[in-house]
Parts: C-alpha cells; sequence; structure tokens
C-alpha cells in the first residue's frame, strides 16, 4: 500500500488524531494475537497441529473481536465525519480492516466446526495479519508528522532527535519507519529539520530564516576573526620578543604579506575536502542532500560541528605558523585537506610552545626572576 502526498501544515484535529491512534492501538492489540497464532507453526508438529491452534483460537476469539468491533466502528465515525484532508487515507484504513474482519470471521467459523483445517485456518491468520499491517503505517502516516515536530520544538538546534526510539511502538516495523521518515523527507515544510532516513535520525532546524542566516554570518565570521587573530598573534610575538618572532617562522610580523595567503590556502584545502566528501555523500542512496536548499538548511542544521572544525583549523594553522619557515600554497591547500590527521600532530608541538611562549611572557613580566 502506497503512501499519499506528503503532509503541508495540520491535517486533523486532535481529537480525529487520537481515534486514529486509538485504531492503530486496537490494530496492534490483534496483530499481537495473531502473531502468537502463526507461532505455532514453529511450536507444534504439523500433524498435531489442529488441536493447540482450534484452542487457542477458541480462547483469543473474543477479545480479538472487541478490539476489531472497537476499530469499526471508531473508522465508521470517522469515514461520517468526512474531513477531506485526510478521507483517502480513512478509506484505506477501513477497507483494510473490511477485508481483515472477512477472514478473521471466516477463521472463527473454523475455529468451531469439524473436522478443523489447520492449513486453511493459517492461510487466513496470515492474510488478515497482511491486511491489518498495512493499517498502521497510514496511521502512522497522519498522525506521526504534527507530534515529530512538537518533540522537536525542545531540542536545541542542530542536536540530534531518535525517531526510531520515540515512535517504535507506533511504528515497530523498520522498513515502515524507513518509508515514513523518506516520505516526509520528500516535503521540506513537513519536518523541522534535516531527516537521515537510514540512521532514523532528524536533526532539529529552525524555520526562522533570520536564525538560519545566523548561521551563515557565524561560519563565514570565524575565517576572518581567526585571520585577524593570528595577524595581531604576529605582533604580539615581536613585542613580547618571544619564541617565533624571529624572522625564519612563518609568524614573524616581517611574514605577514606570506602568511594570510598561506592562511587563506589552508581554509580552500579544508573547504575542497567538505565539498569532495559531501560530493560522495549526496551520491549515496537516503542522502539529506539533494539540493541547493537542502545544502542550506544541512549547514544551518550543522553549525556548531562546523564551526568547531573551523576552530581546529585555526589550531593547526598557529601550529603550522609556529613551527615551519616556509609553507608553499601547494602544501597549505594540502595541510587544509587532510587538517583532522595534522590535528593529532601539531597540538603536542603547540602545547609545546605554548609552554616555551608562557616561560618568556613570566620573564618579562617579572624581570626579577631572571
Amino acid at each position: 500500500m502506497g503512501l499519499m502526498a506528503p503532509p503541508v501544515g495540520r491535517i486533523g484535529s486532535s481529537e480525529e488524531f487520537n481515534v486514529l491512534r486509538e485504531i492503530r492501538v486496537d490494530v496492534q492489540d490483534i496483530l499481537g494475537t495473531l502473531e502468537e497464532v502463526l507461532q505455532l507453526r514453529n511450536s507444534a508438529p504439523t500433524n498435531t497441529l489442529a488441536v493447540p491452534l482450534k484452542a487457542k483460537l477458541l480462547d483469543t476469539h473474543k477479545s480479538m473481536a472487541r478490539s476489531l468491533q472497537l476499530a469499526i466502528q471508531k473508522i465508521e465515525n470517522l469515514v461520517d465525519q468526512g474531513n477531506p484532508r485526510f478521507g483517502e487515507d480513512v478509506e484505506r484504513i477501513n477497507l483494510a480492516c473490511a477485508h481483515a474482519a472477512d477472514r478473521l470471521g471466516e477463521l472463527w467459523a473454523l475455529a468451531r466446526s469439524d473436522p478443523f483445517p489447520p492449513s486453511r485456518a493459517m492461510e487466513l491468520a496470515e492474510q488478515a495479519k497482511n491486511d491489518l499491517s498495512s493499517i498502521v503505517p497510514v496511521v502512522g502516516r497522519v498522525t506521526i508528522p504534527e507530534r515529530l515536530n512538537e518533540h522537536l520544538k525542545y531540542v536545541r538546534v542542530g542536536r540530534p532527535l531518535d525517531f526510531a526510539a520515540i515512535f517504535q511502538d507506533e511504528l515497530p516495523s523498520e522498513d515502515d519507519r524507513k518509508a515514513l521518515l523518506s516520505f516526509l523527507a520528500a516535503d521540506p515544510e513537513a519536518v523541522d529539520g534535516i531527516i537521515d532516513v537510514e540512521g532514523q535520525i532528524v536533526h532539529k532546524a529552525s524555520r526562522n530564516r533570520w536564525r538560519r542566516l545566523a548561521s551563515w554570518l557565524m561560519i563565514a565570521g570565524v575565517p576572518v576573526l581567526g585571520a585577524v587573530a593570528v595577524a595581531g598573534l604576529s605582533y604580539v610575538a615581536r613585542r613580547f620578543s618571544l619564541p617565533g618572532a624571529d624572522q625564519n617562522h612563518l609568524i614573524a610580523p616581517a611574514k605577514l604579506h606570506l602568511l594570510l595567503p598561506v592562511y587563506a590556502a589552508v581554509f580552500s584545502g579544508a573547504l575542497f575536502h567538505v565539498l569532495i566528501s559531501e560530493a560522495k555523500g549526496a551520491r549515496q542512496p537516503g542522502s539529506s542532500i539533494s539540493s541547493l536548499g537542502d545544502l542550506v538548511v544541512w549547514i544551518h542544521v550543522h553549525e556548531w560541528k562546523i564551526l568547531s572544525s573551523i576552530l581546529g583549523l585555526i589550531v593547526v594553522f598557529i601550529g603550522l605558523a609556529y613551527s615551519l619557515k616556509q609553507l608553499n600554497l601547494a602544501a597549505a591547500l594540502a595541510g587544509g585537506y587532510s587538517y583532522d590527521s595534522l590535528f593529532e600532530l601539531i597540538v603536542p608541538k603547540l602545547d609545546l610552545r605554548m609552554s616555551g611562549l608562557e616561560t618568556s611572557l613570566r620573564d618579562q613580566l617579572n624581570p626579577r626572576r631572571k
């Protein structure tokens, strides 16, 4: 049973949603019993299956019939209300429930017959299970999106929401959960976030345009502030005669005209690395980026991860500037491209360098120690 067009905005009242969820609960109660019936195939030999199967059907008949009757009454009430926004969904549920009722009616009649045919009984139980199982994802398609957005209201931008953990009771099947997430991902307005279908994760995004713009401004502004900080660090090194202030290292003020182009090259290499990675990811099934609009939201959602990477890149660059006497643009590009691996090498050296800077500062601030 295919899904209809993605929902946009509110498609029904809270009361109608509650009724649909109650129908889903009634249906899942019957499905649980049918699953117990079908499992008898694995626990009893074929030639002796008739006795335990007949006993199980007679024992569970009243509870299943009661749940089925409740579900049918609720569905009929929804049909009479005739909400046009999800009328087709209700009709699908109604049709599936009617088919299941016919098969269950025949199954219960067989349970009271003599002789009792276990193979036909199992066939009817399997068919009824398939009919009722098709109702669960349809109810989820109608009722889950709005409540998913309610959960996202309490999540900080960029933080992941575990869809499977929250809605596993309503959609026990992993395939049904992934189908619903794929369905929701087709409409950017359906959910306040970026959907990872395979991981069954939703990353919170803000609908506010100014909030999304702020993400871009922060991401663009930090490298610029980093460049100013690097230039300022060069003059601080000279002012206090810190290690690296001599003319042999990139951090030397006299080499500032070389330092900033190298800085830009390092960031260009890192940006190229990100573009290559995302281009590879976009080719994979279930990718959350399929258009420029998706890329804009993806950057907004991952703002803190990107900012932390930028700060790490600045640390790597400062370490290179203090450690190397020269660095051509090609090497700077390569360094930016592979800065993740360089980070582990640079930080210990930078830590030693900072220890030397601390000692030098202490000596200048307290000459008596010399």
